[in-house]
């Protein structure tokens, strides 16, 4: 294992169990973060570079049927998408982790006459300035077999991601 990634661990896990400490949270972010995928070139003139997200979440284990995922918008909350998690492992106190990984959540589109944009999953082509392009979320963890919700939307703020950074000239891509 490299080394950032044990310290990485380490932070994660150390953080989780500092949110898991709280009796009356049921659902928390351990962590985020993006990658990109390989370039897709459509000539000279113009390129896509789809844009991925992972979320980690951990949950109180109230019981066996349950669904953990997140609520998220590339647009202002002019469309949001909700995505399901995946089980991960158990922590040894009894609660759980969940991951979402999301696959793209969009593409940033170059153009040679530098009018970049961001492409949502429904083909709409956004105009991005140099203030780059972020996803917002929050995480939600529904208990099936009563229909109790229980949310983490960051303390009112929403959790937000990335996928293309602001830069001082222009994106860091």
């Amino acid at each position: 294992m490299k080394k950032w990634m044990a310290v990485w661990l380490i932070a994660v896990c150390a953080l989780g169990a500092a949110q898991r400490s709280d009796a009356q949270q049921r659902v928390g972010r351990v962590g985020d973060g993006t990658w990109k995928s390989e370039w897709e070139y459509g000539g000279n003139v113009v390129g896509w570079s789809p844009r991925n997200i992972w979320v980690d979440i951990w949950v109180h284990n109230l019981g066996f049927h349950k669904e953990v995922g997140i609520i998220w918008t590339d647009n202002n909350w002019y469309t949001a998408t909700w995505s399901k998690g995946a089980y991960e492992f158990s922590f040894a106190e009894g609660s759980e982790q969940w991951g979402v990984d999301l696959m793209p959540v969009g593409k940033f589109q170059w153009h040679r006459s530098s009018a970049h944009g961001w492409v949502e999953l429904n083909g709409y082509v956004q105009t991005i300035h140099s203030n780059g392009k972020v996803i917002e979320y929050v995480i939600y963890y529904k208990d099936i077999s009563n229909g109790r919700m229980f949310w983490d939307n960051n303390g009112g703020a929403n959790y937000r991601i990335w996928v293309v950074q602001p830069g001082v000239n222009g994106y860091t891509l």
